[in-house]
C-alpha cells in the first residue's frame, strides 16, 4: 500500500486547497509546457501503485501538478474520478447551500458520511466530499431517486462477475443517505419486494415537513445498523433477513479506502458487515441487494383483552396458548408483530362494543394484539391454518375474554406493507429494554408461563412486551449460507421477544437504575433462563434510551 508523500498539499482547518489556490500556485511556478507533461507523467506513474479506489490521495495528486482545464479533466477521467464544478450562480444561490447542507446533515444521520462535515460552503470541499465518498452529486440534489438503481439482472462489479453469487434475479442498488420510504416505492413500481424495516413513512409524509420542525418522522435507514445488525421487517420470515439481501457493498475503511466487499472481493469485511454490528468495519456507502417478486397477501388482526381485572389469569394462559402456536403458525408461512401489557400507559384494544347483559364501548389497557400476514394465500387458507389455535381460544371468548379476529387481503406485498407495516416510534421516548431470541423449545416449554408472569409484572410497572414473529422459514435456511454474520441464535429462533418499562419525564437517576435493574436482571433474566442457548438481536438489546443517556448502558 502506498503512502502519503510530501507532494501531497496541506489542508487548511481540514479542507483541501481550492482550484483557484491550485491554479495561482501553478502560475507562480511558471511550468514551461514541457515541464507541466514530465509533471503529469511522473505523477501518472505514482498513481499505478494506488488503487483505483483511493480518492483522496488521487484527487490531492492531480491537483498538485496545477494542471488546470481539459487535461485536468482528462486525468481525472483515467484515475475514475467523477469531478461536478459548480456553476457562480449555484455557489452563490442561498437555496442551493441550504438544499446541500440538508442533503449532507441527512447523510450524515444515516452513517453514509463519517469525519467529512456539511458545515463548509468552499466549492472545492464540496467536490472534495463528494469524490471521497464516491457518491454522485446526482444523488443529493435531485428530487429524482437516481441513486436507487434497479437491475433486471443482479450485475456484479466483478468484470467476469463473481462465480460464488447464486443470484440471478432482480436487484437494487441503493446508495448512502436513504431510508426505506425512499426505496419501496422504486420497488414498487417495478412490482417487486425489497426486505425493508417495519416503519414506512411515505415520501409525502417526509417531504410535508417544514424545516422549521425540529423533529420529522423518518423510517428505518437502509445501509446502517439496521442492515448491518441483522435487519427484521415484514418480508423476513418469507424471504429472509436484511443482512442475507446483500449481494455486494462498497465500504469506507478507517484508512479512508474504498472497497468492495461481496464473496469474491473481501470476503471476510463482506461477512462482517452482514449482520456483524453497524459502524464497526468500516462506513457502508452503496449496497446492491436482492429484489423479489411481489405477490398478493392475507393479513390477520388478532385482539385479545379480559372482560374484567379478575380475568387477568384467564388473559395470561390465553396469551401462553398464542406463545405456543407461534411455532407452527410461522411454520405455515405466517410472520408478524404483536404487543401485550397487563397495564399499558395508553389502551391496547380501542372501542370494540361486545355484549354483556348489555352493549359496552370500551378501551382496554390490559390487552393483547398481533398483526400476522403470509404470502400467496387466500384468506381460507389462513382461516384454516389458524383454526387449531381458535378452537382453544374458544372456551374464553365472550366468558372471560373478549376475542377479535379480522382478515384482509391486498393484490401486492406493496399495498400491505402501506396498510399494515409497523409504526412509528415516539420520539425521544425514555426506557430500558431487553430482549431474547426464543426458539421452539422455549416457546412449548412448561416454564414458559411463569416467563410470562415475570414478564407481565406488576400493573404499577406498566411494562410493555413487543412480539417480532419472523424466525423460521427463509431466516432458518439462510443458515447455510457461509456468508452470513448474524447471531447464530436467528436461524432457530421463532420470536424475537422485546420486554421494555418507562419512567415519567424528569425521573431522579435511582428510579431510572431501579427500572433498568428489574428489565435486565429480573425480566431479561428471566428469558435467559428460558432459552440458555440462543441470545439477542444486537440492534435491540438491553441499553437506556432516555436521550440524555445518549443510548449508553448503565453499568
Amino acid at each position: 500500500m502506498a503512502t502519503h508523500d510530501a507532494s501531497v498539499p496541506a489542508q487548511k482547518d481540514g479542507n483541501p486547497e481550492t482550484v483557484e489556490e491550485m491554479s495561482e500556485k501553478a502560475a507562480e511556478t511558471s511550468k514551461t509546457g514541457e515541464e507541466v507533461k514530465v509533471e503529469e507523467k511522473k505523477m501518472t506513474e505514482n498513481m499505478t501503485i494506488i488503487t483505483s479506489e483511493h480518492f483522496q490521495y488521487r484527487f490531492h495528486k492531480i491537483k498538485a501538478t496545477g494542471v488546470t482545464g481539459a487535461r485536468r479533466d482528462e486525468l481525472f477521467k483515467a484515475n475514475k474520478i467523477e469531478y461536478y464544478r459548480f456553476s457562480s450562480d449555484e455557489r452563490k444561490s442561498r437555496h442551493f447551500r441550504i438544499q446541500f447542507r440538508d442533503r449532507m446533515n441527512r447523510l450524515k444521520q444515516h452513517g453514509a458520511i463519517g469525519q467529512y462535515g456539511a458545515s463548509s460552503t468552499m466549492q472545492d470541499t464540496w467536490e472534495y466530499n463528494m469524490d471521497v465518498l464516491g457518491v454522485k452529486l446526482d444523488c443529493l440534489f435531485d428530487e429524482v431517486q437516481l441513486c436507487i438503481t434497479f437491475q433486471e439482472t443482479f450485475q456484479s462489479s466483478e468484470k467476469s462477475g463473481c462465480p460464488t453469487t447464486s443470484w440471478k434475479g432482480n436487484a437494487f442498488k441503493i446508495e448512502g443517505g436513504y431510508t426505506w420510504s425512499d426505496v419501496v416505492g422504486e420497488a414498487a413500481r417495478r412490482d417487486v419486494i425489497l426486505v425493508g424495516g417495519g416503519t414506512p413513512v411515505s415520501h409525502k409524509t417526509i417531504r410535508s415537513c417544514s424545516s422549521s420542525v425540529v423533529e420529522c418522522r423518518k423510517s428505518v435507514g437502509c445501509l446502517g445498523g439496521w442492515m448491518q445488525g441483522g435487519g427484521h421487517g415484514p418480508a423476513v420470515q418469507e424471504h429472509g433477513l436484511g443482512a442475507d439481501q446483500v449481494l455486494e457493498a462498497q465500504v469506507v475503511l478507517a484508512n479512508g479506502w474504498v472497497v468492495t466487499a461481496s464473496p469474491c472481493q473481501h470476503p471476510d469485511l463482506f461477512f462482517a458487515i452482514r449482520g456483524g454490528g453497524g459502524s464497526t468495519y468500516g462506513v457502508v456507502i452503496s449496497t446492491t441487494v436482492k429484489a423479489h417478486p411481489t405477490t398478493q397477501m392475507t393479513a390477520q388482526q388478532l385482539s385479545m383483552a379480559p372482560l374484567n381485572s379478575s380475568y387477568k389469569p384467564e388473559f395470561m394462559r390465553a396469551v401462553e396458548l398464542l406463545h405456543n402456536a407461534y411455532p407452527d403458525l410461522l411454520d405455515e408461512g405466517f410472520s408478524g408483530y404483536g404487543s401485550w401489557s397487563v397495564q399499558s400507559p395508553t389502551p391496547l384494544v380501542y372501542n370494540y362494543n361486545y355484549t354483556l347483559g348489555e352493549d359496552i364501548e370500551a378501551n382496554f389497557t390490559t390487552g393483547f394484539t398481533h398483526t400476522l400476514s403470509v404470502f400467496n394465500q387466500t384468506i381460507k387458507t389462513a382461516q384454516s391454518a389458524f383454526a387449531p389455535v381458535l378452537r382453544q381460544l374458544a372456551p374464553y371468548e365472550g366468558r372471560s375474554l373478549f376475542i377479535n379476529i379480522t382478515y384482509s387481503s391486498f393484490p401486492t406485498y406493496a399495498t400491505f406493507y402501506d396498510a399494515l407495516s409497523g409504526i412509528e416510534s415516539p420520539i425521544g421516548s425514555s426506557a430500558a429494554l431487553g430482549s431474547r431470541l426464543l426458539d421452539r423449545k422455549a416457546l412449548t416449554s412448561t416454564q414458559l408461563n411463569p416467563t410470562l408472569e415475570v414478564l407481565a409484572g406488576t400493573p404499577d410497572q406498566y411494562t410493555s412486551v413487543n412480539l417480532v414473529l419472523v424466525g423460521g422459514g427463509q431466516v432458518a435456511r439462510d443458515g447455510a449460507d457461509g456468508h452470513s454474520g448474524v447471531n447464530p441464535a436467528w436461524r432457530t429462533a421463532y420470536l424475537h421477544n422485546i420486554v421494555a418499562r418507562g419512567w415519567a419525564p424528569g425521573a431522579d437517576a435511582a428510579t431510572r437504575h431501579a427500572v433498568y435493574d428489574d428489565i435486565t436482571k429480573v425480566k431479561v433474566q428471566a428469558m435467559k433462563d428460558l432459552a440458555p442457548d440462543t441470545g439477542a438481536y444486537m440492534n435491540e438489546v438491553t441499553i437506556l434510551m432516555n436521550p440524555l443517556d445518549a443510548g449508553k448502558a448503565i453499568p
